[in-house]
């Protein structure tokens, strides 16, 4: 389902002395399948961009065609059941919506109120169960006496019951120790493979959107600034210091590398493990000469 931006401006408490613009005439297409990376400091108009993306707020003005719903100021009294469940949200600490008392009653809550027949909840409780790498044996217990990191796979498996064909991550991994962001994220991106999903992930954090993007949105104060491919985005050193984003840490650990050895390794997407075995090769070629 392909997402258009045309010229979307947002502006908060408008008309009052709080008014606050915080989008400005924003161009964007996202195509089907595509895995996006939204990056900005706060206050760059991420999260009020998401909330574009299932009717949450509409545009001031310009509007947002998603699939064959288009969202302005004009049509705001249209019925959005369909789009919001074929557009998920995983917003910050999705576990805070937790609230049945059984994890398989929320897990069923999302899709039993867009409709969707108990039979076919029940066959997709059982896949979603095991998408995000619970067992079913949890199903059965209250959602608070699991651990955080599985509270918030089960919010997550709520949301992919309803089955999307858009998931939007807003910091998706916040409040996770190292190791449990590395696995959201590979389990993210496992989904997005899997479900030939269109992915749209608002992070802070440079290494996620290098790592899984195809491309790069940077917004500053509203504006979007720039776009394009990982590589591209973070090829121009100087741009990065202007908007006040750090480069990935494979990127500067490949830059201290080559500065220090007489040789250079080449960043082309290589994987961490590739780059060690290339390392290693090259290591072993000054050591045979």
């Amino acid at each position: 389902m392909d997402i258009q931006f045309k010229k979307v401006s947002y502006i908060y408490q408008p008309n009052t002395p709080f008014s606050h613009q915080a989008l400005h005439e924003i161009d964007l297409t996202i195509k089907s399948g595509e895995f996006i990376a939204i990056v900005g400091h706060t206050g760059s108009g991420k999260s009020t961009l998401l909330q574009h993306l299932n009717g949450l707020i509409y545009p001031a003005t310009g509007e947002v065609r998603i699939g064959e719903y288009v969202l302005n100021d004009e049509n705001r009294k249209q019925d959005l059941k369909e789009l919001r469940q074929k557009v998920g949200l995983v917003f910050q600490y999705p576990e805070h919506q937790l609230f049945e008392e059984t994890v398989e009653k929320d897990i069923a809550f999302g899709p039993r109120n867009f409709g969707v027949p108990d039979k076919l909840i029940d066959q997709r409780i059982k896949q979603v169960i095991e998408e995000v790498g619970l067992n079913e044996e949890i199903l059965s217990k209250s959602p608070f006496e699991l651990s955080g990191g599985q509270m918030r796979r089960v919010a997550i498996a709520g949301i992919l019951a309803a089955m999307p064909e858009v998931l939007v991550l807003d910091e998706p991994t916040a409040g996770l120790d190292p190791y449990g962001q590395q696995q959201m994220m590979a389990l993210f991106y496992r989904l997005h493979k899997e479900r030939k999903l269109t992915t749209i992930l608002v992070t802070h954090k440079m290494e996620d959107a290098f790592t899984y993007a195809d491309r790069i949105v940077v917004l500053e104060k509203g504006n979007k600034i720039l776009e394009g491919t990982p590589v591209d985005i973070f090829r121009d050193r100087r741009f990065l210091h202007n908007v006040r984003l750090e480069l990935p840490e494979i990127l500067l650990f490949l830059e201290k590398f080559n500065d220090t050895f007489p040789f250079t390794i080449e960043y082309k997407g290589q994987t961490v493990e590739e780059i060690a075995v290339e390392i290693d090769q090259k290591l072993k070629e000054i050591k045979g000469q």
